[in-house]
């Protein structure tokens, strides 16, 4: 049977074979930890306010606004038919940080070869300046962004990717085919190759429109609350995905923001490009099994599509999922 993932802003996605585990729920948060006003409170005596009109939208309005469909923020309606682009980001220890991840609609976090992850984070609603560092292509991640008829961007690939995008036609742009004027090595980060290939969302763009790729999709994306609620599950304030005994994610959720912060093996993950700490809605934790490829050497494959259990994180709080 098919499910329905209800999301309030972005989702940091997860595949996971080994440990999770969450904060046991000890009682409820109290309403005044989880704010849905953010304005700041200030001494009446330091600040002069000039009164304002303020414009009530009717029941229409509110109706007729768009909403992203892998966001459900506000959006035009001409940006949210755009098709978007999937980004192979690397996450080897030397990659980090990355730039214009927090500008993701979605990232996904998956295993690849020795002990090692990848991203494939999606971009739609924003167009950063700066994103990366790319990495090679794997089929199962060529699966996951198809679910979402995105433009796949990539810095070569394993044999099967590669055949596997040549047999389907998959639209993609590929750091070893394309020029550095889409995509190049950036010396000033201090990382050196396989770890430096960055692009740009205009870069992209100019390259799909060059290669005639379609510029607008039909995928529906997901369904929204528009205010943030309780899932009623337990409490899930520190959120630990452990791939292996040197490869950890921890979530940590902060009650200000009603998102949560993520730290990489024992590190904060910041954006480079602006320094600042991820902030996340929505965690979708996956399990699946994963093993040697049988058809190529040296590459892993894993059972992803089908039935399986999870863990859906968000506010505080988590649910087990299937």
């Amino acid at each position: 049977m098919k499910r329905k993932i209800i999301l309030l802003l972005a989702l940091f996605v997860l595949i996971s074979s080994f440990q999770v585990s969450c904060g046991k729920k000890e009682g409820s948060v109290p309403d005044e930890s989880l704010p849905l006003d953010k304005s700041t409170q200030v001494e009446e005596s330091t600040v002069k306010i000039s009164p304002k009109t303020e414009t009530v939208e009717t029941k229409e309005q509110i109706e007729a606004r768009i909403y992203s469909k892998f966001t459900g923020l506000p959006i035009s309606e001409e940006a949210n038919n755009k098709r978007p682009f999937t980004v192979m980001i690397d996450n080897h220890p030397n990659a980090r940080m990355h730039a214009g991840i927090s500008e993701a609609d979605i990232v996904f976090e998956m295993i690849v070869e020795g002990t090692f992850t990848r991203y494939l984070a999606l971009f739609h609603s924003n167009q950063p300046e700066r994103i990366g560092p790319i990495r090679s292509a794997r089929k199962y991640f060529i699966d996951r962004m198809n679910e979402y008829d995105s433009i796949y961007v990539h810095y070569g690939g394993s044999k099967e990717a590669n055949s596997y995008m040549a047999q389907r036609g998959t639209p993609n742009v590929n750091g070893m085919i394309v020029g550095s004027q889409t995509i190049w090595r950036d010396g000033s980060t201090n990382k050196v190759a396989p770890h430096n290939a960055y692009t740009s969302y205009e870069a992209l763009n100019k390259y799909a429109e060059t290669a005639g790729y379609l510029e607008n999709t039909e995928v529906t994306g997901f369904l929204f609350n528009q205010t943030i609620s309780e899932l009623s599950g337990e409490q899930a304030n520190k959120v630990f995905v452990s791939y292996f005994a040197d490869n950890n994610s921890e979530f940590s959720f902060d009650p200000n923001s009603q998102t949560y912060t993520h730290t990489k093996d024992g590190i904060n993950q910041v954006d480079e490009n602006n320094q600042k700490s991820l902030e996340i809605s929505n965690i979708i934790i996956q399990q699946v099994n994963y093993y040697p490829n049988p058809n190529y050497s040296g590459i892993l494959t894993m059972d992803y599509l089908g039935e399986g259990d999870g863990y859906l994180v968000s506010n505080g709080e988590y649910l087990p999922i299937s």
